[in-house]
Formats: structure tokens, C-alpha cells, sequence
């Protein structure tokens, strides 16, 4: 599994990871975060008198709030507001009046956004409403509509009543509101769509502000759930109707277009899409023929004829899954709202897109490293990219890897030998893929970067990375192949730094695998936690496999003990943490009194490698929790973070662990720096002198050896037999100052004693070991 304690093992780490805890704000005892910014838009809504202010509504983090066109946003608090947003309106005469429906319930605000109370229909708490409109020129009339909800209401939200959508078809078998839309000329007329297009049920029309409906589906694709419907603002005859085909059987048909007021419909859908999917549409305010269509997986198209053609409108975009549109129809400007990406901006028509997500902190992250240099450098991957943070820099920056836009960084590591070079794997957003993945390389420290995937099937997306560091200059690169249903599913490895790819065989089966980890104790030791809920591991770098003696329900993570090969612990779906002490042969629960509910997810430990007693977990219920006895008891460690919706991979700085690092999966990145009255108590300083130890020692067959210097320098580290016999030359070169280790495999000496010999600019220290059979 991918670690902070194994990116970086040196003074400059240290010194580099306290310049990133400032730059990231890291609170004393309190998580803090300042980014990457983004989030998943689903609403964007403009001030319909002041365009340059505009609410928009977030999956991951509510409400945010701009009053100068979407260069900078500020959240807005709310105890009453649910985090997840699906559709915000404003009052067409009184704009700072707004409703927003959620996955929660119905909402208002009467301060432009600045307060909101609850004004959901009659029924059972929390149901999800994805539609809402207002009549623009009667806006006490208000239409919304959910999963198996139909409500109106006639007096600005005060009481509601339910209205049938079709008699003959009582619900439908799913019967989910998915869109509505007014007429802006004549509001009589409003549209609605739902997920029944396979039942030929998905476009709906009222010609009597929603009291009746009658079914206008008529010759359009029966595939897919609605996704939008937009009536042409210039010739309200003309409606736009979109679609997500999930299960690809429309043959690509996924946008229809009536010019009789949804009367009869023919298809308009883009060719060659990867993902047959329109999320969005947007008629521009410059020109009604000229549309946009928000994809699944290829960004923005752009037709000037009404949909006849398309063509990609991407540039500036860093991700192609589009959710909403909005226009301002004073100064022609088009808002894009992003999954996970947060908000983009384009001025110039669609030619170019410029991301405009200040301050919004719902980016979704799958792993941190950190890059020495000058100046050093954070990295950050996830759906949205991968971003750095340099000091003095202008905040998060997106790198570039060169790959396409459907193709996405897993993880990332930064060679523990060689800091200047990191690896990222790399994942699909669409199947079949549009292009390779495998493994990206830079060896200068992220500046230029190199695809590699030789010997990697063409089919797969690739996850986890986990590297085995085999001697000083070799290394074993190991990579998951994610997509389960195909027989190219499994691990891969490759022995020439990516280079070339073999598949892991021999007791390993064809699965997809959720994490995978090499010991620090030993690099020969990997694991690898599959669907089927087994661990399996390897005790000689994945030539063979075991799997584990009993069933961990849905591993969801997994870690090795940074002293012990044969210590292993897992997380899991909804039952809690497990420990092995035989590398999986037998299991001890050690939740304890960490809290674990149905459906909660926890990921870690993460392992305090100065006290491997002391350890971190974050669960999406409960957020983080610490323990410092090794997992008997848990506490809570959540002071300033969103315990409900923060959960991710915590990471421990290497050699300060009064650094912690939380790279969620919606909140972006958080950070705490524990002072020394609640850090646990570890030598985490800067060494001030040459010290060599061993552990285990005694020992049989491998011994792990711990140094420390107290400044930077060339070193050699020699093992010698009795008779002051050279019998291996562990390290011999430059090392920054700091607490290192490395292994000594003495698998084909006899048992007796040995020595190991650190000699370096500020002398000799020397240790003696016993080997044991």
C-alpha cells in the first residue's frame, strides 16, 4: 500500500514536509484544508437581476456562494441544508428568494442563500428530490420531484399536493423524476422526464402548470434514464431531451430533439461517443442554435446547427464528466459544472474553459507524495487529476501527464531510492477504453513524464502500486488490473521499472483487488486484499501465493507492520479492523470500541512507524480515530473536521508524526499538526548523532537495519562475518541526514555472529547481530 513513511527517508523530508504542513495550513490540533479545489456541480443557478452573483449546489459540500462572476466562492453554512444538492432556483421577481432541492428534502432561502429553511413535502425524512421549477411568471407555482415524489404547490412552498404523472402506470416500476422544465413563453406547458424510458414512459408534458400529464414519449429511443430536458428559450416548439444509456443497448442514441413541443422526436445524439451519456444541455444566450452537450465521458460537444454536428468544445477542460450548464444572457458567458472538477467558466463562447473553483472544497483524492527539490512539491491524485502545491506557488496546480482525458492517475509513490522519480498508475473512465493505461514515469520530479504499459493488457485499468524495493538500485513494481469481469484481472509486475509487464500467477486467482502492499520489513512480503473478501500474500515478491485461512468480509484496506513482515492488518465493509500475526493464518478483531455500523467504511491503519502501537483509521460515518495501544482502544480525533462525510487515507509524515495528512474521498485534503502535549511520544527529531540498530536480532534469515545521521554525506554500509570477511555491501553512496533502514537477507549464510559496519564523514559505528537457524 502506498505510504508517506515510505516516499521519503531524510532530513530534507522532514524540512519538506514542515514547509507543506504551512503551506496546507495544518492546524494546531485542528484539521484544516485550502484544497485542490473541486467538487461534482449538479446546480448552478445565476442571479437573474445580478448575474455576477450565483449559487451553486455540490455533491460532496452544499451550498457555495459568488458575487463577482465565479472567481472566488465562499460556503454557506447551514445546520439545516444537506450537503448533497441536485437543483437550485431562484424567484423570477424576487431573486433573493431561492429553493434548492437536495438528497434531504425541499429548501428556501429568502437572503440570496445566506439562510434556508426546510419546506419539503408531507412524508418520511430524507428522500432525494432531483427536480425543481418554478413558473417564471406565476413563481408561487412550483413543481419537484424525486424518487416516488410528484409534488405542487401553489403558495411559494407552504403546503403541497401530490399530482399523478400516469394513471395507467401507478409508479411505474421505478418511476423516478429525473428533470423538469417550463415553458418560458406560455408556463402552462412544462416537461418532464423520468428513468422509465425503457418502458417507452420517459417524457412527460402538462399543458395545465402540472395538474395533468400525458405521456409524449412517442417515437423517441426507449433506452436509458432522462438526465435533462431544456426548452428552447428563442422557440419554446423546440425541446431538447437527454438520456444516460448505462447498459449501452440504444446503439449510442442518448439526445433527442422535438420541434412540435415534444409532439414527435428524432435523434440528435454525437457519434462516437465512449460513453453513451448527456448529462446536460445548454441553448446559448447568443444564439439559439448553437447548443452544448455535457457528456458522460467526452466533455463538452458544441453544435451551431441545432445538434445536426458536433464538435469537442474541451480546451482548458482537466475532465470530461459534464453535469450542468448554466448561461448569463447579459454577458454571454457559459458556466460548466464538472464531477469532482468543480466549476469551469468559458467567455469566448466555448473555445476555452478556465477553472473557477476558488475555495471549493469537495475534490475527491485517492493518495498523496511528496517530491524533494527546489522548490519541493506536494502531489495529489484523484478523479480530477493530479495536482501539485510548491511553496510560493499560486496554490494548487494541475499537472499535465500527457494521456488523454478519459484516462485518470490511481496511485502514486515517489521512489524511495531516487526521490526524483515517480510513478502513477492509471485508470479508465469508459469501456471499452479509449486509450492504454499502465504506469506514467517521471524522473525528474514530475516536470516531464513517460508512459509505459508493455506486456499490460490493452482491456485493463490499473489501481493499486505498490513497489518492492529489492536492493539499493533494484526495485519490483507492482500494479492491480481493476476490472474484475475481464480475465485480465489481476496483479502485474515489472522488474525494469515499467519497462516490461509479467502477470502474477501461481496461486493467485484472475480477481480484481481492492489494495495491495509490500512489507517494510521485507521486500519479499506482499499482500493483496481481492473482491472475494480473501487476502492473499507472498512470502517470495509475488512468485507464489496463499490465500488467507478465513474470509475478512469486503476488505477495504490493508497495512503491514513497519517491523514485523508477519504483521498484517485489514479494515473492512461494515465489521471493523482485524489483525493477523502470522501473515493472515489467523485473524484477532481488534475493533474494540471504534465505532462500526452497517455500511460503514473504513480505510487504514495508518501505522505510526516510530510506534507502531499508535494508529490512525477514517471511517465515512465517524471519521478518524486514533489508537495508541495498539487497536484495544479507540478515540475519537476529529477536532474541526466534517466527521460525516470525511474518509479517506490518512497519512503520517515520515519522521515528524506529529504531521498528519487525510487525502479524502470528497473533501479534498486535510492536514493537523499535533504539538508535543498530544503527540504520542516519539523520537521524531533530527538525529544528533551516528546511531546503527537491528531488529529482530537475534534473528533467522532477515534482520531489518536502522541508522540515523545527523548530517548529509557519502556512507557504506558492509556486513562482515567473524574472521572480518566483507560478505555484502548494503548501501555505498550519498545520503541525506535523517533515519534510514534497509534489509539484510542473510537466507544462504549459517547460522553465527555477524557484524554490520556504517562508516561514513563522522566516523565508524559498528553492530553486532546474531543469526540464528
Amino acid at each position: 500500500m502506498l505510504t508517506l513513511m515510505n516516499t521519503l527517508i531524510s532530513r530534507l523530508a522532514l524540512f519538506l514536509l514542515i514547509v507543506c504542513a504551512q503551506l496546507t495550513r495544518a492546524g494546531e490540533n485542528i484539521w484544516t484544508t485550502d484544497g485542490p479545489y473541486g467538487a461534482s456541480i449538479l446546480a448552478i443557478a445565476i442571479q437573474p437581476i445580478d448575474q455576477s452573483t450565483i449559487i451553486i449546489g455540490s455533491v460532496e459540500h452544499g451550498i457555495y456562494k459568488s458575487t463577482d462572476a465565479g472567481e472566488n466562492w465562499r460556503h454557506i453554512e447551514s445546520d439545516i441544508m444537506p450537503v448533497s444538492l441536485r437543483e437550485i432556483v431562484h424567484h423570477s421577481l424576487s431573486p433573493n428568494t431561492i429553493y434548492a432541492c437536495a438528497e434531504g428534502g425541499v429548501f428556501k432561502s429568502t437572503d440570496g442563500g445566506e439562510t434556508w429553511y426546510d419546506v419539503s413535502p408531507p412524508g418520511r425524512s430524507g428522500r432525494e428530490f432531483r427536480a425543481i421549477v418554478l413558473d417564471p411568471l406565476h413563481p408561487h407555482v412550483i413543481l419537484t420531484g424525486g424518487v416516488d415524489d410528484r409534488w405542487k404547490s401553489t403558495d411559494s412552498g407552504q403546503s403541497w399536493a401530490e399530482f399523478s404523472i400516469d394513471p395507467e402506470w401507478p409508479g411505474g416500476p421505478d418511476h423516478e423524476i429525473d428533470g423538469l422544465a417550463v415553458d418560458p413563453v406560455n408556463t402552462n406547458n412544462v416537461y418532464l422526464i423520468t428513468s422509465d424510458a425503457e418502458f417507452g414512459k420517459g417524457v412527460y408534458k402538462s399543458t395545465d402548470q402540472g395538474d395533468n400529464w400525458f405521456c409524449i414519449h412517442s417515437n423517441s429511443d426507449s433506452s436509458g434514464g432522462g438526465t435533462d430536458v431544456v426548452v428552447d428559450w428563442a422557440n419554446p416548439e423546440i425541446v431538447y431531451y437527454a438520456r444516460f444509456d448505462d447498459l449501452r443497448v440504444s446503439g449510442g442514441h442518448c439526445l433527442s430533439k422535438s420541434t412540435d413541443g415534444g409532439g414527435s422526436w428524432f435523434d440528435i445524439s454525437p457519434s462516437n461517443l465512449s460513453v453513451w451519456g448527456v448529462f446536460a444541455i445548454c441553448v446559448s444566450p447568443w444564439d439559439h442554435n448553437t447548443v452544448f452537450a455535457g457528456t458522460a465521458n467526452d466533455g463538452v460537444l458544441k453544435s451551431t446547427d441545432g445538434g445536426d454536428s458536433w464538435s469537442q468544445a474541451n480546451t482548458g477542460l482537466n475532465s470530461l464528466v459534464c453535469e450542468s450548464f448554466a448561461a448569463d444572457f447579459q454577458n454571454h458567458i457559459i458556466y460548466l459544472g464538472l464531477y469532482m472538477d468543480g466549476i469551469y467558466k468559458s467567455i469566448d463562447r466555448a473555445n476555452t474553459w478556465r477553472k473557477i473553483s476558488q475555495n471549493i472544497l469537495g475534490a475527491g483524492l485517492n493518495c498523496l507524495a511528496f517530491v524533494r527539490g527546489s522548490p519541493p512539491r506536494v502531489l495529489a491524485t484523484g478523479h480530477m487529476g493530479c495536482y501539485s502545491w510548491s511553496p510560493g506557488g499560486e496554490g494548487w496546480q494541475h499537472i499535465d501527464l500527457g494521456a488523454p482525458l478519459t484516462i485518470r492517475p490511481g496511485a502514486i509513490e515517489v521512489d524511495r531510492d531516487a526521490p526524483s522519480q515517480i510513478y502513477i498508475s492509471s485508470y479508465s473512465t469508459s469501456y471499452p477504453l479509449s486509450a492504454p493505461c499502465g504506469l506514467h514515469i517521471s524522473t525528474d520530479g514530475g516536470a516531464n513524464w513517460a508512459f509505459f504499459n508493455g506486456g499490460l493488457p490493452l482491456d485493463q485499468s490499473f489501481s493499486c502500486m505498490a513497489i518492492s524495493y529489492v536492493s539499493n538500485r533494484g526495485r519490483r513494481i507492482f500494479m492491480t488490473a481493476a476490472l474484475d469481469w475481464l480475465p485480465s484481472a489481476g496483479i502485474y509486475f515489472s522488474d525494469d521499472t515499467g519497462r516490461g509487464w509479467n502477470r502474477c500467477t501461481n496461486g493467485l486467482p484472475a480477481l480484481s483487488y481492492f489494495v495491495l502492499a509490500v512489507a517494510p520489513a521485507n521486500p519479499n512480503v506482499v499482500a493483496a486484499a481481492a473482491y472475494n473478501g480473501r487476502i492473499y500474500s507472498s512470502i517470495d515478491m509475488g512468485g507464489s501465493w496463499f490465500s488467507s485461512s478465513n474470509l475478512i468480509w469486503r476488505a477495504i484496506d490493508l497495512e503491514f507492520s513497519p517491523l514485523n513482515d508477519s504483521v498484517l492488518y485489514v479494515s473492512s465493509l461494515s465489521t471493523g479492523i482485524f489483525e493477523s500475526t502470522d501473515l493472515g493464518g489467523t485473524w484477532t478483531n481488534i475493533t474494540n470500541d471504534l465505532p462500526v455500523d452497517p455500511y460503514v467504511v473504513i480505510y487504514g491503519p495508518a501505522i505510526n512507524p516510530h510506534n507502531p502501537q499508535n494508529m490512525y483509521v477514517s471511517s465515512n460515518h465517524h471519521g478518524v480515530y486514533e489508537t495508541r495501544d495498539g487497536g484495544q482502544h479507540w478515540t475519537s480525533y476529529n477536532p474541526g473536521i466534517d466527521t460525516a462525510r470525511c474518509i479517506g487515507r490518512i497519512f503520517l509524515a515520515p519522521h515528524d508524526t506529529s504531521y498528519l495528512y487525510l487525502a479524502t474521498a470528497n473533501r479534498s485534503v486535510w492536514s493537523i499538526h499535533r504539538t508535543l502535549t498530544d503527540a504520542v511520544e516519539d523520537d521524531t527529531n533530527l538525529p544528533q548523532s551516528v546511531t546503527l540498530s537491528a531488529y529482530p536480532n537475534p534473528f533467522n534469515a532477515r534482520t531489518r537495519i536502522w541508522y540515523t545521521l545527523p548530517q548529509d554525506g557519502n556512507i557504506k554500509i558492509a556486513i562482515y562475518n567473524e574472521l572480518g570477511q566483507r560478505l555484502a555491501i548494503l548501501f555505498n553512496g550519498p545520503q541525506v541526514g535523517g533515519e534510514h533502514s534497509l534489509t539484510w537477507d542473510a537466507t544462504r549464510f549459517p547460522s553465527g555472529t555477524y557484524f554490520t559496519q556504517l562508516q561514513g564523514a563522522t566516523g565508524r559505528q559498528t553492530l553486532k547481530m546474531t543469526l540464528v537457524k
